[in-house]
């Protein structure tokens, strides 16, 4: 059986990894804004045509990939947060037991 004090250690490397995750994620995707800043998308007035189409559904779908990356990527970071709870509340019960 697991020690009180390494549950601990392992929850803390979780929330370490946790709050890792979430500032590397806060740079996922923050040239795209800059990107469509610089070469808007397509428009009657600007530019049109086939190769216009295809850079409008290729940024579209580039935003929309990094925005579920993003997602899952955080939702990772809140698992880990969860799981340094359950680490921490079996380590207190380990300890308050033994």
């Amino acid at each position: 059986m697991t020690d009180p004090a390494t549950l601990h250690t392992q929850a803390c490397a979780l929330r370490t990894a946790a709050s890792t995750i979430r500032v590397q994620t806060s740079t996922l995707g923050s040239r795209l804004p800059e990107l469509r800043r610089r070469y808007a998308l397509p428009d009657p007035d600007l530019w049109s045509g086939p190769n216009a189409d295809t850079y409008a559904a290729g940024l579209t779908a580039a935003v929309s990939d990094t925005d579920r990356v993003v997602a899952d990527v955080l939702d990772y970071a809140d698992a880990c947060d969860a799981r340094a709870v359950i680490l921490d509340s079996q380590a207190d019960l380990l300890g308050a037991a033994g």
